[in-house]
């Protein structure tokens, strides 16, 4: 019986190690959106104010096409599942 006690706790502590391995893969994965997200939050807001002159203007406008223009797929999301 503790033979069979011993295999399993092995086989539970193994598991646990693996949860906690994906855990922390996904926390990684949702830090590194919310870090992405807070650096297009700060962009936007960068590109928020209308005051200036036309080339000033321009230059916002050409970073928010550069903004909108950006695909989430170039952010690397691979280890979240839901």
């Amino acid at each position: 019986m503790s033979g069979y006690f011993a295999c399993f706790v092995q086989n539970l502590v193994m598991q646990l190690g693996e949860n906690a391995k994906d855990h922390q893969e996904y926390n990684d994965a949702f830090n590194a959106a919310t870090r992405w997200l807070a650096e297009m939050a700060d962009r936007v807001a960068e590109c928020n104010d209308t005051a200036g002159d036309w080339h000033t203007l321009e230059d916002r406008m050409d970073a928010i096409k550069v903004i909108t223009s950006l695909n989430i797929s170039s952010f690397s999301c691979s280890s979240l599942t839901l």
